[in-house]
């Protein structure tokens, strides 16, 4: 497959609640977790799951108010909610960093400095 069609995303920002951290019935981990990006004034929020040890470091490193680098890939899924079908957009993430080997650029920095999120805000 060419790389230029590979399913790749990054995002640098904050975490804007502690990372949840379940188990399988097998006993693997999965975290799920949601990350706040911004650029100029717009902000985003992002779903976020990892698994094994990604969510392990998650759950070990991890907390509201941290920043986190991640890289990972889009993926699609859907469910039933009421009777409708729905679809969710998420990042499954495959590697994660505190973002000290990359200091955050002076854009996120200037555009998530002070930022207060309330549960409320969250739109997920």
């Amino acid at each position: 497959m060419s790389n230029q069609h590979r399913n790749e995303v990054h995002l640098r920002g904050l975490l804007v609640r502690d990372p949840e951290i379940r188990y399988t019935a097998s006993g693997k981990p999965v975290a799920n977790f949601t990350v706040l990006t911004a650029y100029e004034k717009r902000t985003e929020y992002h779903r976020c799951t990892a698994w094994e040890k990604v969510a392990e470091i998650l759950g070990e490193r991890f907390k509201k108010g941290s920043f986190i680098a991640l890289a990972g890939r889009l993926q699609t899924r859907s469910y039933e909610k009421s009777g409708e079908k729905r679809y969710v957009t998420e990042v499954i993430a495959w590697n994660v960093s505190d973002g000290e080997e990359k200091p955050l650029t002076p854009n996120l920095e200037r555009n998530l400095h002070g930022v207060q999120v309330t549960d409320d805000d969250i739109p997920f």
